[in-house]
């Protein structure tokens, strides 16, 4: 019984770790996407405040 149970635990927490290390890994990949979207467009058309308003309409 004691095994079971600690194997349960375990799986939960690692689990609990995968999926709080994936979360941050994506929300930092969108990050650096968003950056890079964000130069891209300054770079060749947009201006001033379109900037951040166009990269929120291109990630919804």
């Amino acid at each position: 019984m004691k095994t079971v149970l600690t194997l349960a635990v375990g799986f939960w927490i690692g689990r609990q770790v995968y999926l709080n290390h994936s979360k941050k890994q994506a929300m930092e990949k969108e990050a650096a996407v968003k950056k890079q979207l964000h130069e891209v467009l300054k770079k060749y058309r947009v201006k001033g405040k379109g900037i951040q308003k166009e990269v929120e309409r291109i990630f919804k």
